[in-house]
């Protein structure tokens, strides 16, 4: 075999080689892509589980606010404290406040999921075996369900736990009115717990329904 067939057999030989590393150290980045991105998949939902778990906590201290106002009532009327039914509705609300805070945090990084996170991970498993379909790929995250799909309607459902709280703040202010003490505190007092609880409702629940209506 001469010389120059040697050196030809070489180079095809080389340059097949320098293929072959080439495809593997792209696979290679392209496999730690995709680690960094399952790993941030991980991190958000680990997000979104614990933010649920303060909306079930926001619940629970609901339910003990009422029984300590159910607890209460009585001697609140009986000490002609019913004063103090105008305040436990800010606490109720500041929950319900809260809540819906943890709620739209919950939808921005659902909808980063959606929107980035899931397609960018597809994208690059089609780059590693485009040969495949990977569209199944978190399709439980993107579904149409039924909820999804008449969200409009299970919304009194979807938001049951907020709409708890918003019911106990109004059980709180009709206490106060359904009980009124004698001799009634300042008209000036009053009147601005009122004010203050009335705007904080409204406002709540304007909040509550804009959350609902994004999920």
């Amino acid at each position: 075999m001469s010389n120059h067939k040697i050196d030809e057999i070489s180079d095809q030989n080389n340059q097949a080689a320098e293929l072959i590393n080439e495809s593997f150290s792209k696979k290679t980045i392209l496999r730690h892509e995709l680690d960094v991105l399952f790993e941030e998949y991980k991190s958000i939902r680990d997000e979104i589980i614990s933010l649920q778990e303060f909306t079930r906590q926001n619940i629970t201290t609901t339910y003990a606010g009422l029984g300590v106002l159910g607890a209460i009532s009585p001697f609140v009327v009986k000490k002609n404290l019913q004063f103090v039914f105008l305040i436990f509705p800010i606490f109720f609300l500041s929950i319900a406040l809260t809540s819906t805070k943890y709620a739209l945090a919950g939808l921005n990084m659902g909808s980063y999921l959606q929107k980035t996170l899931i397609p960018h991970t597809r994208e690059v498993l089609s780059k590693m075996d485009n040969e495949k379909d990977y569209s199944h790929i978190f399709s439980w995250e993107e579904g149409s369900g039924v909820v999804r799909k008449y969200g409009w309607f299970f919304l009194p459902a979807n938001s049951a736990h907020y709409w708890i709280v918003l019911f106990a703040a109004l059980i709180s202010m009709a206490a106060y009115f359904g009980f009124p003490p004698d001799p009634k505190p300042p008209v000036i007092l009053v009147g601005l717990a009122v004010f203050i609880n009335s705007v904080l409702f409204i406002y709540t629940v304007i909040v509550g329904l804009v959350a609902g209506l994004s999920r």
